[in-house]
């Protein structure tokens, strides 16, 4: 008999809440015109090859529900036709919860979640645990050949109903494997990158350089050291710039102005070897010693 997923899980009691809160009439419908959803379609077989873990729930002869994690390479879990799934029973901590569970109760419930594309699909079964001759046929067919673990027993699934879940609040998570090839471009594109930038030292290194001749340069620095002998004046000043300043400004090269001051008081200073007529007034605030030719202070203090 056909069934689809909400007539296997909506009890009298779900179905009062559903009324409830408001949401019956539309599940209602689907469980009277909907599709049976009882035979896995070309979408629900790619999406259970190609995942890598489920969660399967099973219920003890106490009546407790039990929830088990079933993982392996993608691609364990095998899509043997439209209405039957098998997976190896891989060797682990030896409690036999599940297939305790089975022994007494063989209907169960299983969860498969593509976290990268927040896709979410639920079966309901009922399973049978294969194990020594009765698994000899099935071994093969569920053994991947790049995982070591060892084979217990062989589960076969005959799937009941099947219903697709809301995508809601599934946080995406990603693989390794997921995440090495989303950076495969990237990582190709810097490859190449660096190849490039690798190949622009190489030929930076070997071009010459351009430099200046030497004898340029040596032109060059002799002709400032002409300038600066030829264009700037002995110092007078004994290491005080303020006073070579005025006096290279009063000095020797400005007779004019000198003669125009025959009135002022007038000394002679060797400066460099040599005497020189210098204007009292001039410097009389850089030297406060300087005295006119009558022994008084140029400043007339």
């Amino acid at each position: 008999m056909a069934h689809n997923f909400g007539s296997l899980v909506f009890t009298p009691t779900i179905k009062a809440l559903q009324e409830k809160h408001g949401s019956r009439r539309q599940y209602s419908r689907v469980e009277e015109s909907g599709p049976a959803r009882d035979r896995l379609g070309p979408t629900e077989r790619e999406f259970l090859a190609e995942r890598d873990n489920f969660y399967i729930a099973s219920v003890g002869s106490t009546g407790w529900p039990y929830i088990q994690h079933r993982g392996g390479p993608v691609g364990f879990l095998k899509v043997i036709d439209d209405k039957t799934l098998a997976f190896a029973n891989f060797s682990g901590n030896r409690q036999y919860i599940s297939s305790g569970n089975l022994a007494t109760d063989s209907r169960v419930a299983l969860i498969f979640i593509d976290y990268p594309r927040q896709a979410r699909l639920k079966i309901l079964g009922r399973a049978a645990i294969l194990e020594g001759d009765a698994a000899g046929k099935w071994i093969e067919q569920v053994r991947h050949p790049e995982y070591k673990a060892a084979v217990e027993s062989v589960y076969l699934i005959h799937v009941e109903a099947f219903d697709w879940n809301c995508p809601q609040h599934i946080v995406p998570r990603f693989t390794a494997e997921e995440i090495q090839q989303a950076l495969a471009p990237a990582e190709r594109r810097m490859k190449e990158l660096e190849q490039e930038n690798q190949r622009l030292r190489q030929a930076l290194a070997t071009k010459p350089r351009s430099r200046k001749p030497a004898s340029t340069l040596g032109h060059r620095h002799s002709a400032k050291a002409n300038t600066t002998t030829e264009s700037e004046p002995r110092s007078h000043g004994a290491g005080n710039p303020a006073l070579d300043s005025r006096l290279s400004a009063i000095g020797p090269n400005q007779p004019q102005q000198q003669q125009q001051r025959d009135d002022a008081p007038r000394t002679s200073e060797s400066v460099g070897g040599a005497a020189e007529s210098i204007d009292c007034h001039g410097i009389s605030e850089l030297l406060p010693g300087c005295r006119g030719a009558h022994g008084k202070p140029a400043n007339g203090s």
